[in-house]
């Protein structure tokens, strides 16, 4: 039902919204077990879910589309399926005045989808095992700066409600505040 309201707001937005690559729901369950040698074993339960929409928008023989999800732990947490299709479609209908702009150096501000991905791909070069076979270019670089001093990364694996939040990490270790 999300799903369907989440379409139906995206198609009423605007007539230029002219069909649609789909919204789902998703609901994820797991009890996740860890063990090792050195004697750890911990356990937890953990949830998740989703709705995403992604409409399509024409104009004079152009065809744009883009999407809008929200995810939580909790159902409850979730953004209003109205709300996540009209923000899709709103999305989608912008990218129909989409121009090219000349090549030149400027400031760039990522709004959060990106900024988040962007992140993702950081966080991938500091992981333990990229790290351990020096496949990062982070790789014996623990206490210098990598980024401009207006950034500041926090990974805080014990946020009440945060979707990477967990008691142990992938060694078993207890999850903490890292800056």
């Amino acid at each position: 039902d999300d799903a369907r309201r989440a379409e139906a707001a995206a198609r009423k937005v605007d007539a230029r919204i002219v069909n649609s690559e789909g919204s789902q729901v998703d609901s994820d369950f797991h009890r996740i077990a860890y063990g090792n040698t050195r004697g750890f074993l911990g356990t937890y339960e953990s949830a998740g879910h989703s709705l995403f929409c992604e409409p399509l928008a024409q104009q004079d023989g152009a065809m744009q589309r883009d999407y809008w999800l929200t995810s939580a732990r909790r159902l409850d947490r979730l953004e209003d399926a109205a709300a996540v299709g009209r923000r899709a479609a709103e999305r989608a209908l912008r990218r129909l005045a989409a121009r090219r702009v000349a090549t030149c150096e400027v400031p760039v501000v990522f709004e959060p989808l990106v900024a988040r991905s962007l992140l993702g791909h950081l966080v991938g070069c500091l992981s333990g095992g990229a790290i351990y076979r020096e496949a990062s270019f982070l790789a014996g670089r623990l206490g210098e700066r990598i980024a401009s001093e207006v950034v500041t990364v926090i990974d805080d694996g014990r946020l009440p409600g945060g979707l990477g939040s967990r008691p142990f990490d992938g060694e078993g270790q207890p999850t903490r505040r890292n800056v």
